[in-house]
């Protein structure tokens, strides 16, 4: 008689194990921070453990202001136009 073994299910990652990951790369944080969400990656920024106070305030401080900055350009910009098509 054969016996039957029960096999494990497979290990699947749940969605809290992936975001743990994401939280614990110190590059792929700065690539979102700088490179994709600006200031709205904060949260990642202060959730993940990888970082320390300071450097969590530093970075903060940091991408807050270059948001600043690319925004401003953007008014600029969309002002410049504005002009520009007025006065046409």
């Amino acid at each position: 008689m054969m016996s039957k073994e029960n096999p494990q299910p497979p290990q699947q990652e749940s969605i809290g194990n992936s975001r743990l990951g994401i939280l614990e790369n110190r590059k792929a944080i700065i690539v979102m921070l700088f490179g994709i969400t600006g200031v709205l990656g904060l949260p990642l920024l202060w959730l993940s453990p990888r970082f320390s106070g300071s450097e969590k305030l530093v970075y903060s401080v940091a991408v807050t202001f270059y948001t600043a900055v690319l925004i401003g350009i953007a008014v600029a910009a969309v002002w410049w136009a504005y002009l520009r098509i007025m006065g046409a």
